[in-house]
């Protein structure tokens, strides 16, 4: 499987965030601060797949995010159908 990775930019209040590979037991989202933001932007056309520690890890992460506007873009279908199963 592809490595998870992530790119983050900031400018201003707005965050943009690209993310590629697989989030999994191995995904590390400690480094990625949403702090912060006024809008989060997260681009997911990269991702290939989620298993279910991803879904842990990424709902701990999620959780650090502020009261901010969040957007998901380009959602791969295989991201989607596993997040519903949550």
């Amino acid at each position: 499987m592809a490595k998870f990775d992530v790119k983050m930019n900031k400018a201003g209040e707005k965050l943009s965030v690209v993310m590629g590979g697989s989030i999994d037991e191995d995904a590390d989202f400690t480094q990625l601060s949403l702090a912060g933001a006024g809008s989060i932007d997260i681009q997911m056309a990269g991702l290939k797949s989620i298993n279910s520690c991803g879904i842990r890890e990424w709902i701990k992460w999620m959780s650090t995010a502020p009261a901010a506007q969040i957007t998901f873009s380009e959602c791969p279908k295989v991201i989607v159908d596993q997040i519903n199963m949550v």
